[in-house]
């Protein structure tokens, strides 16, 4: 099965946009603010009308949703196709199933979100 990976990217594109940036003006970018909650605490800091700051960044070709972890981590590079710098999967990243179901990485396992994607790319645009 092929699932979605989307990654709030919005600090790296702040930092990018300006090195010199302190923690209090990154604050200022509420995606930035959003990726940081997410990043702590996963899916009960998620709402669907954040799903604008996620950025579909690569498909895996997993067996579920613990593998797609293990790959998204460690590989093979075989099994993901790349649209985006990707970093790791880690808490805050969202997988989106062939079904349309949604979910967080979360600190421990994965939480069910209603995520409304953005930015699809790819040949899997899946019919959510």
């Amino acid at each position: 099965m092929k699932y979605q990976i989307f990654q709030n990217q919005s600090m790296d594109k702040a930092y990018r946009a300006n090195p010199n940036l302190s923690r209090a003006q990154l604050m200022e970018n509420r995606g930035a603010q959003v990726q940081m909650d997410c990043s702590f605490d996963g899916a009960p800091e998620f709402s669907s009308e954040y799903s604008e700051y996620w950025t579909h960044v690569a498909d895996i070709e997993a067996t579920g949703l613990d593998k797609v972890f293990d790959i998204g981590n460690i590989g093979p590079e075989k099994s993901i196709t790349r649209y985006a710098p990707m970093r790791s999967l880690s808490v805050g990243d969202i997988i989106v199933a062939e079904n349309g179901e949604s979910y967080m990485v979360n600190p421990f396992g994965f939480g069910a979100v209603e995520f409304e994607p953005q930015d699809v790319k790819g040949a899997l645009a899946f019919a959510l």
